[in-house]
């Protein structure tokens, strides 16, 4: 009895102790910003993707007409305003719910039929955020929230990189340069990445590219637990996912670097708020006038 008393103790302080909002607040504002450039993205194709001029039968709901341009043009309008009030956290018990239904809308309108990734993060991230929305609502630097959030989302980070790594560690094409150069040259492969096959670079570049990859993804999300390594790790996770939106025209897997934030000591997060503060502060007084 003493031992499932003390296990439920340790389970009840893991998921729900308080903990400060820094990490989850700075996290929303990282994704309010994402979800801003994400849908501006799509500005000079908007009548294409979104509206009925380019969609006849929306994703999942057959026989439904797409709006036409005038109802696309305002209910994208409407989304930019949202993920900039998002990432401001404003009225956010609203908003944040808000966000996923528009999230939700385009998908089911268009963005479901590519079935990459990185929209299941979105929709993750976006849930999440939501059903806590209630917790990060204030903008105070002394609010303590239940730890659940941030528990959750961290630990999904972790089990999201370790099961790519694990899938690739298991699949032998990816042992050797094969798949790596399949992907920059394939579906997603971009000008960048025919460039750099175009140097004449050995096989063993891409070989040992491939396997420090896999290395990365399955040790990374651990690392970025550790306040010695984590620092590197950001770094080559920041790095990966942008050659990804180089060589592979992915950029939208950025959104993983938005959730180191969530593994960075509560006062660092709370020093780097500060610290952009007063150069915003700076910016302005030297703006002023005299």
């Amino acid at each position: 009895m003493k031992t499932i008393k003390l296990l439920i103790i340790l389970w009840d302080k893991f998921w729900f102790r308080k903990i400060s909002s820094i990490n989850l607040r700075a996290f929303r504002l990282l994704i309010g910003v994402y979800l801003f450039i994400y849908f501006l993205w799509s500005f000079p194709h908007l009548e294409l993707f979104f509206s009925n001029h380019g969609i006849y039968s929306t994703f999942f709901v057959p026989n439904k007409i797409a709006p036409n341009i005038i109802i696309t043009w305002l209910i994208y309008s409407s989304t930019l305003l949202v993920c900039l009030l998002y990432s401001l956290g404003y009225k956010f018990k609203m908003v944040s719910w808000l966000m996923l239904f528009l999230f939700i809308y385009y998908f089911v309108l268009n963005i479901g039929v590519k079935a990459c990734t990185y929209e299941k993060l979105i929709f993750l991230f976006l849930l999440i955020n939501a059903l806590s929305s209630s917790d990060i609502i204030e903008n105070k630097p002394n609010k303590l929230v239940s730890a659940w959030p941030q528990r959750l989302l961290t630990l999904y980070i972790v089990c999201f990189y370790f099961s790519t790594g694990l899938y690739k560690l298991l699949v032998p094409a990816w042992h050797s340069s094969l798949v790596l150069k399949g992907a920059i040259t394939g579906t997603y492969g971009s000008e960048a990445g025919y460039s750099l096959l175009n140097l004449g670079l050995p096989n063993i570049f891409f070989d040992m590219s491939s396997w420090a990859l896999i290395v990365f993804e399955l040790v990374g999300g651990f690392m970025f637990f550790s306040k010695k390594y984590q620092k590197l790790f950001f770094l080559l996770g920041f790095f990966f996912h942008l050659s990804v939106g180089i060589f592979m025209q992915l950029p939208q897997f950025m959104i993983l670097p938005c959730t180191y934030i969530l593994f960075v000591c509560s006062s660092d997060v709370q020093k780097l708020f500060s610290e952009f503060q007063n150069k915003i502060n700076d910016f302005c007084l030297r703006k002023q006038p005299g």
